[in-house]
């Protein structure tokens, strides 16, 4: 509706939310997660203005109506609240979630994350290595192979950004191809395609 008027009025194109909501948006950069999908998205500044981003891309933070924000071209319905205490309640397909904000503190790549996994139903197969801090995941189909760099975000979990991507500079709204869950005997990879896909451990 913002941009509507904005485009009657003649005006160039403001943000899709309220002075109030944009504020509220700033102050809550930063990144975020839903322990029980694993699903990580962020909210950080781009030219000023808060948006979301995520392996999804980025998008701007459209208020539908007060004190109620969504991705303002996100496929998926995700309805969000900002909470008092600093985490995000949400609403997914009618679904409850809770968004906790991650802490600034890196903790490191799991020790036993480095192996090789696989589901031959699915003809994928993952490596994982380990030199120092640095972890890099290579997945490989039938179709492609793709590397990436690991960056660990909450114990066991860690997110893949593209290997070429990763030797720049940090973009300044965060996105990555999937998050990736070390459990002891597999690993789960996420992202807004792909829920739960499940590699047991090869080696």
């Amino acid at each position: 509706a913002r941009r509507i008027v904005d485009a009657v009025l003649g005006l160039p194109p403001g943000p899709p939310h309220s002075a109030a909501a944009g504020a509220r948006l700033a102050a809550a950069a930063g990144l975020y997660h839903d322990e029980a999908t694993d699903d990580v998205f962020a909210i950080a500044p781009k030219d000023g203005v808060p948006v979301m981003g995520g392996n999804g891309g980025k998008t701007q933070i459209e208020e539908v109506e007060p004190g109620v924000l969504q991705p303002e071209r996100g496929i998926i319905p995700l309805r969000l609240r900002l909470r008092p205490d600093g985490d995000i309640d949400a609403d997914w397909f009618g679904r409850e979630r809770r968004y906790c904000r991650l802490r600034d503190e890196v903790p490191v790549v799991p020790g036993d994350a480095a192996g090789r996994y696989g589901d031959p139903a699915v003809a994928l197969e993952a490596e994982i290595t380990v030199e120092g801090e640095t972890a890099r995941l290579r997945l490989r189909s039938s179709f492609a192979v793709l590397d990436a760099v690991l960056r660990p975000v909450a114990p066991g979990l860690l997110l893949a950004r593209p290997a070429a991507a990763a030797e720049g500079p940090e973009p300044e709204v965060p996105s990555w191809l999937c998050a990736v869950r070390v459990l002891p005997d597999a690993i789960v990879i996420n992202n807004d395609r792909t829920r739960g896909l499940r590699l047991q451990r090869l080696r």
